[in-house]
């Protein structure tokens, strides 16, 4: 039988694991997945020089029961010992790929494509087919990219670009229509950064055209002349692995670029939990895009006690609310919207409720002054309402943009006087409240704070009523479930909304308490 060259490097690999090439036809899902391990494995020790014995790599790839897969300890591990290490070659990075992909020349002068699409059309490029057992056919990193996912249609971004593409189905449309207004508008902001990066890609390639002979995955320069061709799901499907996948990682010496990013075999398979980090990523401050080191918590020692052999060992995403999960990653946290009765992070913003209510309703130089000011001193948008740390409270940024807005709008309402004469200025208003930002006074006035502290409780009650009627609205969702074409993840989706708008109503409802209840913030 013959094989083809491209396929050949990889398949050498899977034959020198195997035995054979049976990766190729038809097997288990389990038994597939083994393999991609394995292979995993055997790629990053005979290619990269890695040490995959028991004593340097601590944990393995097993399936985790109602999370896919995850990360599973082999043996104890004391504080802050080594669970394994990634030689630097082994990483996907702007730094390993830049030789791949250098600068081309466009009608518009340079082209240089970022990080993320620069990692996104590397994978792109290689994407497994997606035929039942296929594989990557990258010669550089095809074992690796085998082991990613190859199913992203649960991902809110993937519904809303279909949509533009005028490719979605009924489930996904319904979906859409049933999210918090908050999280809809943080979805479109994500989905446009996806089709700015795929329209950087397309240029890139029509400048360097070349680049498609070498790819493993059937890709031609017509295929980039329509939003709506095939294609833009195939780089969707590699963009959203960046976006998920990808970790911090020091490449330059500014710790803010960019660049610092990377894609990284074996912590792949980890999953998060809210709670401390079992994993902690390490590496030389003074060796930019070295291997890269993870060891457990500095906190806990990872231990399988007696008979136990399946401790799942986790990372932490960091404190990031649950609409911000949903629309990066797809999920939801328990732990935050549990966090409403005190024990974590549940968090609501409320800017769209506060532009219509408070904002929409007032005089229109007022609400153009405020917003000049607001938008000048950086305090305009991103106003949020939060459970913890208790009381549950609006934030600094909603307060400080509704002192504002009350200054003005009752002080100028109110400048003058029986005889005409304007005794109070904009620019006195802002002032006064400007001291109070400044830490000079400690408010405006009580009558000040009584007006913000009334906006504050009606947006609360405005967001409970809009919670409940959606709360209705998504249990209907239910309907679709009958459809044959209705996927296996739905009502688990519909579970995640579900919680984003019960989160709503809970943190709403606390911030409500604390405002009657005279609550000092």
């Amino acid at each position: 039988m013959s094989i083809d060259p491209l396929k050949e490097s990889i398949t050498e690999i899977y034959i020198a694991v195997n035995g054979c090439s049976a990766i190729f036809g038809p097997m288990s899902k389990s038994s597939y997945d083994h393999q991609l391990w394995r292979s995993l494995l055997s790629w990053l020790e005979t290619k990269h020089g890695m040490k995959t014995d028991s004593e340097h790599l601590r944990v393995e790839c097993r399936n985790a029961p109602g999370s896919g897969k995850g990360l599973f300890l082999l043996k104890d591990c004391s504080r802050s010992s080594l669970l394994f290490k990634i030689p630097a070659r082994a990483l996907i990075n702007i730094k390993t790929l830049s030789p791949f992909y250098p600068a081309a020349v466009g009608p518009n002068g340079n082209l240089e494509l970022s990080a993320v699409q620069m990692i996104s059309l590397h994978l792109l490029l290689h994407k497994p087919s997606d035929e039942d057992g296929s594989i990557s056919l990258d010669p550089t990193f095809g074992p690796y990219i085998s082991t990613m996912p190859r199913d992203f249609s649960s991902h809110p971004c993937w519904w809303l670009v279909k949509q533009r593409m005028g490719r979605t189905e009924v489930h996904e449309d319904r979906l859409l229509e049933s999210l918090p207004p908050s999280v809809m508008r943080e979805l479109k902001l994500l989905s446009e950064k996806f089709w700015k990066d795929w329209s950087a890609v397309c240029d890139y390639i029509r400048a360097r055209p070349k680049i498609l002979q070498k790819a493993t995955h059937r890709l031609t320069a017509d295929d980039l002349t329509s939003r709506a061709h095939p294609a833009v799901l195939d780089y969707l499907w590699a963009w959203l692995n960046v976006n998920t996948r990808c970790i911090h990682y020091r490449l330059s010496p500014s710790t803010s670029s960019p660049e610092n990013l990377t894609l990284c075999p074996i912590l792949d398979f980890a999953n998060h939990r809210p709670g401390p980090s079992d994993i902690i990523p390490t590496s030389n401050p003074y060796k930019l895009g070295g291997d890269f080191t993870f060891t457990a918590s500095s906190e806990h020692a990872l231990r399988l006690e007696e008979g136990e052999r399946d401790k799942e060992v986790f990372l932490r995403y960091g404190g990031h609310a649950n609409r911000v999960l949903f629309v990066e990653y797809g999920f939801v946290n328990l732990g935050n919207s549990e966090g409403v009765e005190g024990e974590g992070s549940g968090e609501v913003d409320v800017q769209d409720v506060v532009e219509d209510l408070v904002f929409g309703s007032a005089d229109a130089e007022v609400v153009k002054r405020a917003r000049d000011v607001l938008e000048l001193e950086g305090y305009w948008g991103d106003w949020t309402m939060h459970a913890s740390p208790s009381p549950a409270h609006p934030s600094y940024r909603l307060i400080t943009a509704l002192r504002l807005f009350h200054c003005l709008e009752h002080g100028l309402a109110s400048q003058h006087s029986l005889d005409g004469k304007a005794h109070t200025t904009a620019d006195t208003l802002v002032e006064a409240w400007r001291r109070v930002i400044q830490g000079v006074a400690e408010q405006i006035s009580d009558d000040n704070e009584a007006r913000w502290r009334t906006s504050v409780e009606r947006v609360c009650q405005e967001v409970i009523r809009r919670a409940e009627r959606s709360m209705k609205t998504v249990e209907q969702l239910s309907e679709l479930k009958v459809s044959d074409s209705t996927p296996e993840w739905f009502e688990w989706m519909q579970g995640n909304i579900r919680l984003l708008w019960r989160e709503e109503l809970e943190v709403a409802t606390q911030v409500s308490h604390s405002i009657q209840n005279d609550e000092e913030f």
